[in-house]
This record gives C-alpha cells, structure tokens and sequence, in this order.
C-alpha cells in the first residue's frame, strides 16, 4: 500500500467514526425529544395542539414534529381529535393513548 493509499484509507476510516458518533449523538437528541414531547402530553390529558405541546416540550418545529411523529408510529401518543380554542377556532390535538404504557416506569 502506497503512502498515498494509506493516508486515504486513515481519512476514510477518521470521517467513518466522526459519522457513526454524530449518528450516536442524532439518536440521543432524538430520545431527548422524545421524552421531552411525551411529557408535554402527559401534562395536557385531555389533548392539546402541536403549538401548546411544542412550547412546553421547549423544542424548535422540527425536533417537535420528528418526536411526536415518533410517539404517534409507537402508540403512545395518538389523535385527540378537534379541541376549540379561545378564538372559537378548532385545531388537531394529541393525547396519550391510554391503552399504551411509559417505557420508562
């Protein structure tokens, strides 16, 4: 193997573990989220709207939706249906489904 090849196949190798770890820290955040989005239901059980839950889960609008959209493919979180808000106006919301358990108790 040529000095060239060498340093090639180092650089492969460092850009393979910088992904793997950066993919390690994505999954982290993402459970982060995760459980972050599922307490913000849990304090709301009757269901609340995507913007209620997004303010008191504390995450931007996409970390929001990929952890809900995550809650929602397990079962743990489902459609609340219609809830009307003080503007008379009605919007989508979510609750814990109450058939589904907490991993974490």
């Amino acid at each position: 193997m040529s000095e060239s090849q060498a340093r090639d196949s180092a650089a492969k190798s460092k850009k393979m573990r910088r992904n793997k770890a950066q993919e390690q820290r994505n999954i982290e955040k993402l459970h982060q989220d995760r459980q972050s989005v599922l307490s913000a239901v849990e304090a709301h059980p009757d269901g609340e709207t995507r913007t209620v839950l997004r303010k008191k889960a504390g995450l931007n609008n996409e970390r929001f939706n990929e952890a809900l959209e995550l809650l929602l493919e397990e079962g743990a979180v489902v459609d609340g249906g219609e809830i009307t808000k003080a503007n008379r106006r009605k919007y989508p919301s979510f609750k814990l489904n109450g058939t589904q358990k907490n991993d974490d108790e």
